[in-house]
């Protein structure tokens, strides 16, 4: 019996490769993925082909918004895809905190404690931010939810893909609806002037005559018809329903929070380690986010501060939130493809990059 023998993965042949990426795209695509990939593509054939191009042709309105939709849509479409195969981050094998930090940055969620995160289903540490996922059945870093619309889960790697997709996908439904409204406009005002021009005797009877010849163009201005109304009905309902997804999103955003942290309340809770004092023993401040009178309880070697009113730990600011999400260069936040900053295992907290915390922590120690 001739032994089995394993290829590398490093000497993967063509064929080999093109077939675990043909597995890979057939185990990512479901019902829902096909439907949004129709719909984007009967909103953009229908707009382009039969409206711009079966109405102005070669002109130069036509061109330039066949022109748009095109870029808008390609990148909406692109960055969909994306969106469906990238791997929303795994949490490496083996991985633990750091138990020995003397400063420990702990989440504490509305009804946690703020221990060290532990995942019971994956018998492994959690990193901040990471949650799992019942559907993927992992931990995934800086999860914000799974979506059925893309069959994976919204998370570190894949959330600026995410979130260009909802923006472009904005631009190019709502500049199909404007068009397609205006071309239903247009169409209803110019009825008037071909009904007195079917009237005219002439015509009427030269169209009789040509009735076999022109069934073909009869049935394909009835199926264009179609179309146009069929898109007109469809863009307004989806405009509506990506563009209040998309104003979520930016809301989080500008925040740097996911819509899990949203919904689970996530606090902040710093354990600071001062050195050792002349007694020889080490004095531990815990200073929380969940509230309380702001008064300071120290029983011996142990003061805990309570300080109230402090934001989401990971909000940095407007700016620091923007740079957090969607790259740390302004000019690359719309391009699609740019690598996210950070392993997704630790994240800027408020603490040690807000200078208005620090003096707040500072003042409420002072009290």
């Amino acid at each position: 019996m001739t032994p089995m023998v394993t290829t590398p993965k490093g000497s993967l042949t063509r064929r080999q490769r093109a077939r675990r990426v043909a597995r890979r795209v057939w185990q990512k695509m479901s019902l829902p993925v096909f439907f949004v990939l129709f719909l984007f593509g009967f909103l953009y054939y229908t707009t382009s082909t039969i409206v711009l191009y079966g109405r102005f042709e070669t002109s130069v309105d036509g061109t330039i918004h066949r022109s748009i939709l095109f870029v808008t849509t390609s990148l909406a479409l692109c960055l969909y895809v994306a969106s469906v195969m990238c791997e929303a981050g795994k949490v490496p094998d083996g991985w633990q905190p750091d138990m020995e930090d003397a400063n420990n940055f702990w989440e504490v969620k509305r009804k946690g404690k703020g221990l060290k995160r532990f995942c019971q289903k994956c018998n492994a540490y959690k990193p901040p931010r990471a949650h799992h996922c019942r559907v993927c059945q992992k931990c995934v870093l800086r999860m914000d939810h799974h979506c059925v619309w893309i069959n994976n889960c919204v998370g570190h790697k894949n959330y600026k893909a995410f979130f260009l997709f909802l923006f472009y996908a904005v631009l190019a439904v709502g500049h199909s609806a404007m068009i397609l409204s205006w071309n239903m406009v247009a169409s209803e005002s110019g009825s008037g002037k071909k009904k007195l021009a079917a009237s005219n005797t002439a015509a009427a009877a030269a169209a009789a005559a040509t009735t076999t010849g022109s069934n073909s163009d009869s049935n394909a201005w009835d199926w264009d018809a179609i179309c146009e109304v069929t898109a007109l009905m469809v863009s307004f309902p989806l405009l509506l329903a990506i563009g209040l997804l998309f104003a979520w999103h930016v809301w989080l955003t500008s925040k740097n929070c996911t819509t899990i942290e949203h919904y689970e309340g996530v606090r902040s809770k710093l354990t600071l380690t001062h050195p050792i004092g002349e007694n020889g023993e080490r004095t531990t401040t815990t200073i929380s986010s969940e509230g309380g009178d702001g008064s300071n309880k120290a029983t011996g070697t142990n003061a805990t501060t309570t300080i109230k009113k402090i934001e989401h730990p990971y909000s940095l600011g407007l700016s620091g939130n923007l740079r957090e999400v969607l790259g740390a260069k302004m000019r690359y936040w719309l391009f699609p493809g740019c690598s996210i900053d950070g392993d997704g295992l630790s994240f800027a907290n408020a603490y040690e990059n807000s200078d208005k915390w620090k003096r707040k922590v500072n003042q409420e120690l002072e009290l």
